[in-house]
């Protein structure tokens, strides 16, 4: 009964919370003009993403490259609903943004990743006990109302960042009782060295948004000669990644 009245109270927060905000709230019942457009630009978006897909369904457009990919597919549709000069960075839904980035193969890739992650965390929650059960079931109830919700929406690292701590919450192993000696000892210093290498890796990659809101920053006060060399900065950070030259 505790647990029950405090659901309730929280549910109740957190609907306060979503009508507090009137933009969320014009969203959420669609009482505004651009909130009942965006149900009509979804069925807009889809489509041009289904006739970009079918192009390379195998493989797709590769990462981040969506946004250049899909101009030769914007049908009138999309014109008369958007500016001449609005270019979309994701479908809008995941399932798509999957199937446009990595074709078939990530479609498949991300199915194992969502069907072994509940599995996963369905068996580690029945093992559990007290408030790591609990914690266990929160994090996968958030997972699952986020892949709903993603089906409409773009992805952003403001939502995928803390959606992939809890899916690591759910898939973690306890360690506490791992060799250090042996083959297995060595397997797991490797392990350590390249989470080690990929860290550096990404933060390097990342410094280059650094550079690029720079550069931005040069542009506006009229500094272009040193906001063309943010920009090949950061576009010497990330040579392979499309978006951060465009």
């Amino acid at each position: 009964r505790r647990a029950l009245a405090w659901t309730l109270v929280g549910a109740a927060g957190v609907a306060a919370v979503i009508l507090s905000v009137p933009l969320t709230r014009e969203r959420l019942f669609g009482t505004g003009a651009f909130a009942q457009q965006t149900v009509g630009d979804r069925a807009v978006m889809w489509g041009d993403a289904w006739r970009l897909i079918l192009t390379d369904p195998v493989m797709g457009v590769g990462p981040n490259g969506f946004m250049d990919a899909i101009t030769p597919f914007f049908r009138d549709g999309w014109y008369d609903r958007a500016q001449v000069g609005a270019i979309l960075d994701s479908p809008h839904n995941v399932v798509l943004q999957a199937a446009a980035t990595g074709g078939l193969l990530g479609v498949c890739l991300a199915a194992v990743i969502v069907v072994g992650g509940i599995a996963a965390g369905v068996l580690r929650i029945r093992n559990a006990e007290g408030a790591r059960a609990g914690t266990l079931l929160g994090a996968l109830l958030a997972l699952v109302a986020a892949g709903v919700a993603l089906q409409s929406t773009p992805t952003s690292p403001v939502t995928l960042v803390p959606l992939a701590l809890m899916y690591g919450v759910l898939v973690a192993a306890p360690v506490a009782s791992a060799p250090r000696h042996g083959a297995a000892g060595l397997a797991r210093a490797a392990g350590l060295a390249l989470i080690v290498a990929w860290a550096v890796f990404v933060t390097v990659c990342a410094h280059a948004d650094v550079g690029v809101l720079q550069g931005r920053s040069h542009a506006m006060q009229g500094d272009f000669v040193g906001a063309e060399r943010a920009f090949r900065d950061a576009a010497a950070l990330r040579p392979r990644d499309p978006a951060t030259a465009l």
